[in-house]
């Protein structure tokens, strides 16, 4: 993923090779069965950022 603008933002992403779920890239293997809860909401933007689904 790329921003070209005034601060300019370059992102690798994994993508799951049966859905279209993506991981940023990291050290190691990614893990899709556990960064998404069962509706496929993404549990955490960040390593340590938590994100919370109401709905």
């Amino acid at each position: 993923m790329r921003h070209e603008g005034a601060h300019n933002f370059t992102r690798n992403m994994h993508v799951a090779p049966d859905s279209n779920r993506s991981l940023p890239d990291a050290e190691g293997e990614v893990d899709f069965a556990t960064s998404f809860d069962a509706n496929g909401n993404l549990l955490q933007l960040v390593r340590g950022h938590v994100m919370g689904w109401d709905a």
